[in-house]
C-alpha cells in the first residue's frame, strides 16, 4: 500500500464500451487496489454509459468506482486530480475524452491515453489532439505518434491468463448440448451490414462440404439501446435461412426479454437453454472451430489465443464488413498480417473450411504461425501501464 503522501488522484474518462473495458478500466482497478483515488466519468449518450445503466454483469465491478455521466467540463481539474486516463474511444464528434484532454493540457495535468486498438490515432475525432497526450499506451507500436508511446499489449488478454481453455471449451459444449462437431462462432457489429452479412453467410455456408456444423451467433447488444432501423427483421430472416441446414444458436441474451411477437426477440428454435458468456463462446473456436468477426477487438484478440487452439477470421468484404472497420476505426485491415482477413467469398470459404476441419494441414500451419508472431504476453498490460504512470508522476 502506498503511503498517504504517495497517494494519487485519477480521473478516468470513457465513451465507448469496449475501449473502456479493455483499456483504462483494469488500470483503474489496479490503481484502486494500490490505494489511489479513482473517479470514472462516462459520457452520456454513448455506449459505455448506456451499457453501465443497463447493469450488465460485466459492469458490476463499477460499484467500486465513482461513476458520473457527464459530457461537459470538469472545473478546477488541476486542484482535483493528479492525472487523467483516457479510453481513446472511436467516437467521431463531441467526445468527453477529448474535452478532458484539452482541459488537462491547459491546466498542466498529465493525460495518459490507453488505447485498445492500433487505429486510435487515425480516428478523425482524435487526429488533431493526440499530440497533447503525455504518454500513449498502445497494444502495438505507433510509429506515427509524435510523442512518447509505450507498447503495453492488450488489457483484454488478462482475462485469459492462467485459464484452462480446453476445459472451458469442453464445459461450453456441454452447456449447449453439442459434441465434437465443428462450430462457427459469429459475432457482428451493430451496423446495417450485419444481418445482410449473416444472410450472405447462410448462402455461402452451403458450399462448405462439412457435415454437422453448429453455428453460434451473437448479435451486438448495442442494437438494443440504439437499434438500426430494419435490422431486427433482417436478422430474423437471416437466422431462419441459416437454420435450414444447420444447428443454430442465437446467443444474444440482450434480446431474451422481448416478447416472441417482437421482431427483436430470439426465436424459440434458436434459443439456447443457457446463454454463453463472451469468453465461453470464443472457446468454441478451439480445435475444430472458427471465430468469425467483422470488427475490431475480436479479430485483434484471438491471434494471441492460438496457443490454446482458438482460430479467428476477420471478414473484410467491402460490402458486408470491411466498410464497418474503415468507417469507425479508419483502417482498411487490421495490423496483424498473419491473421486471416478475407475480402471476398472464395477466400472466406477457404478460411472457414480450413478452420473447421480440425487437424488439417492449413489449420495447423496457421496456428503455428500465429503462435510465433503473436505469443501471449508474459507481463500484464495494466501492470505495465500503472508502473509507467506512477514512475512519471513521481
Amino acid at each position: 500500500m502506498p503511503s498517504k503522501k504517495a497517494k494519487k488522484r485519477f480521473l478516468v474518462v470513457a465513451a465507448h464500451t469496449g475501449s473502456f473495458l479493455n483499456g483504462p478500466l483494469p488500470v483503474a482497478r489496479l490503481l484502486r487496489e494500490m490505494g489511489h483515488d479513482v473517479s470514472v466519468c462516462l459520457q452520456t449518450g454513448q455506449s459505455a454509459y448506456d451499457s453501465w445503466k443497463s447493469s450488465g454483469k460485466v459492469w458490476q465491478e463499477l460499484k467500486w468506482f465513482d461513476v458520473a455521466g457527464k459530457s461537459g467540463a470538469w472545473p478546477q481539474l488541476k486542484s482535483t486530480f493528479d492525472a487523467v486516463l483516457l479510453a481513446m474511444s472511436p467516437v467521431i464528434g463531441a467526445n468527453s475524452e477529448i474535452g478532458a484532454l484539452m482541459m488537462a493540457h491547459e491546466d498542466g495535468v498529465p493525460a495518459f491515453g490507453v488505447s485498445d486498438f492500433p487505429g486510435s490515432l487515425r480516428n478523425p475525432g482524435w487526429r488533431d489532439y493526440v499530440r497533447h497526450l503525455t504518454t500513449l499506451f498502445s497494444p502495438m507500436p505507433e510509429p506515427n505518434f509524435p510523442g512518447k508511446c509505450v507498447v503495453s499489449g492488450w488489457g483484454a488478454l488478462e482475462k485469459w491468463r492462467n485459464k484452462d481453455v480446453g476445459a472451458m471449451a469442453y464445459a461450453t459444449r456441454l452447456k449447449l448440448g453439442i459434441g465434437h462437431e465443428p462450430v462457427l462462432y459469429v459475432f457482428f457489429s451493430p451496423e446495417r451490414e450485419s444481418p445482410l452479412a449473416l444472410e450472405h453467410l447462410a448462402i455461402l455456408i452451403r458450399e462448405v462440404d462439412i457435415d454437422g456444423i453448429t453455428i453460434v451467433v451473437n448479435r451486438h447488444g448495442r442494437e438494443k439501446s440504439t437499434p438500426v432501423d430494419g435490422n431486427a427483421r433482417r436478422f430474423r430472416v437471416a437466422l431462419c435461412l441459416l437454420g435450414e441446414n444447420n444447428r443454430v444458436f442465437d446467443n444474444s441474451p440482450e434480446y431474451s426479454e422481448f416478447l416472441s411477437l417482437d421482431e427483436r426477440s430470439i426465436l424459440p428454435q434458436f434459443r439456447p437453454d443457457e446463454f454463453l458468456e463472451y469468453q465461453e463462446a470464443l472457446t468454441l473456436a478451439r480445435g475444430n472451430g472458427v471465430a468469425l468477426t467483422m470488427f475490431g477487438t475480436d479479430g485483434l484478440l484471438a491471434p494471441y489465443l492460438a496457443s490454446s487452439g482458438i482460430l479467428s477470421v476477420c471478414w473484410l468484404d467491402p460490402v458486408y464488413g470491411g466498410a464497418v472497420l474503415k468507417r469507425e476505426k479508419q483502417v482498411e485491415r487490421l495490423d496483424l498480417p498473419i491473421l486471416w482477413q478475407p475480402t471476398n467469398d472464395l477466400d472466406l470459404l477457404t478460411c472457414i473450411d480450413s478452420g473447421l476441419r480440425g487437424r488439417s494441414d492449413a489449420r495447423e500451419k496457421q496456428i503455428e504461425l500465429l503462435e510465433q508472431q503473436y505469443p501471449f504476453p508474459k507481463s500484464s498490460a495494466p501492470q505495465i501501464i500503472v508502473d509507467e504512470i506512477l514512475r512519471q508522476l513521481g
